[in-house]
């Protein structure tokens, strides 16, 4: 009996550090296509109202800040905030570099003022999304 119970318990706790990975890949994937998805939002949106739309990116807070794009929920709103750590406390936004600052702009045409990347984290596992100077292309490798 003791040794049922004792397998059991292995077994169980093996199973918890499997689920806790997948929580975590599967947080850290979501958030990283949000943002990829808000980048290629905010390029298309440029050049589509032939005006300059801004990424702001703070490493501090875990979010980034869509200047010139109205929030979906508050149409009155001129920027939309993102809360990385909305979907999960633990995911962290570790690093945004664009051209030597934390901040990423297209002009009128969709053409971005740098390229650059932005790092999402969660526990061990973590993914970057890279942003081509030139063309605005985005990446997540």
């Amino acid at each position: 009996m003791t040794i049922g119970v004792l397998v059991v318990g292995i077994i169980a706790a093996a199973g918890g550090l499997r689920y806790s990975a997948a929580l975590q890949l599967t947080g850290v994937g979501q958030a990283t296509r949000r943002l990829a998805a808000d980048i290629e939002t905010a390029r298309h949106a440029a050049r589509s109202r032939r005006q300059p739309v801004s990424i702001s990116f703070n490493t501090t807070n875990h979010s980034y800040q869509l200047v010139g794009l109205a929030d979906p929920d508050r149409p009155s709103a001129t920027s939309t905030t993102v809360k990385l750590n909305a979907y999960s406390p633990s995911i962290t936004l570790t690093s945004a570099s664009f051209g030597g600052d934390a901040s990423l702009s297209f002009n009128e045409f969709g053409v971005p003022d740098s390229g650059g990347t932005a790092q999402i984290a969660w526990g061990t596992y973590s993914q970057t999304v890279t942003v081509a100077a030139g063309t605005g292309s985005v990446s997540v490798p």
